[in-house]
This record gives C-alpha cells, structure tokens and sequence, in this order.
C-alpha cells in the first residue's frame, strides 16, 4: 500500500518559503541600502533584528521538516517491510524486525492536533510518521500492530528535539 504525503502541508511550507525569499530579498534591496546611507536608530535595529531572527528560525524549521520528514510510505505486507521516502534523499527500506518500539505522538499546530507514530529502529534511531506529514496513517499502525512491535505508550513530541537527535 502507497502512502502519499500531506499535500497541504507541502505546499503551504513551500509556498512559505519562496514568500519569505521574495520578502528577504525586497527587504535587503529596499530598506537595506536605505538605511545604509542614512543613520537608523538603535532601537530599530533591534526590532529588525528580533523580526528577522524569528522569521529565520521559523525557515530552518521548515526547511528541516521538508527534507528530514519521511514525503511517501510504501507498506509491503507480504515482505513486511515499510519504505520510507523523501523529497531529497534516497528512500529508507525497514523490515518489521528492525523496529524496536514506538509510540503515539501529537503534534499541535494552531488550527489543527495531528496523531503520530514515532518509530524507533533497533540502533536507536526515531522516525516520524504523522498526518503532519503523510496523507494517512491508519494502515501504518496496523503494520506495527500485526507484526507485534513493542507499543511503549504516549511520548511528548518537540520537532527541535526530534530534529536535534537526527544528526
């Protein structure tokens, strides 16, 4: 069974991203050389700093959730393997008996609390697998629960914890 990704999501954060590039872009070539040739006070500095530092952060995270963040799932029942796929990396082939544990996760964003398998490998490694990011995952936790791999309960979930342990 071929699971897709979460296309709003995808697309909002794309359509984000290329936002945030555009206004990054206007800003520096606007404003940037304005201020340059005239003097800007201290306070205002500080403000754009502030601004564009958060805006910074909110792109990294992004960035990180589009390329670490499995885009695509294969689940073969007969083989008992799931494939992972990604936007800009090869795809992942795990066999049922390389997934030590999971667990349920929520991820909460303002509008929406998206149900989440966090899957760990037999090295230790965490994988995410979420409405978040994929289209479905009902058929995921019959795959975990027909292989009978060990369900540790729920965790509490941070993406910069989560993104941290990858590297």
């Amino acid at each position: 069974m071929k699971i897709s990704f979460n296309k709003y999501q995808v697309y909002i954060k794309a359509s984000f991203l290329i936002f945030i590039l555009l206004l990054a872009g206007v800003f520096i070539y606007f404003n940037l050389t304005r201020h340059i040739r005239s003097n800007i006070e201290f306070s205002q500095m500080v403000f754009l700093f502030l601004v564009w530092t958060c805006i910074l952060w909110w792109t990294i995270l992004m960035i990180f959730q589009l390329i670490f963040l499995p885009k695509g799932l294969f689940i073969d029942d007969g083989n008992r393997t799931l494939t992972l796929s990604y936007f800009f990396h090869k795809p992942l082939l795990m066999r049922a008996t390389e997934i030590s544990e999971y667990s349920i996760v929520y991820i909460s964003t303002k509008s929406t609390r998206y149900k989440s398998f966090l899957m760990y490998n037999s090295n230790g490694r965490a994988y995410l697998l979420s409405e978040f990011n994929l289209e479905k995952i009902d058929p995921i936790q019959a795959f975990l629960e027909d292989n009978k791999i060990l369900f540790v309960g729920e965790e509490k979930f941070s993406f910069v914890k989560y993104f941290m342990n990858y590297f």
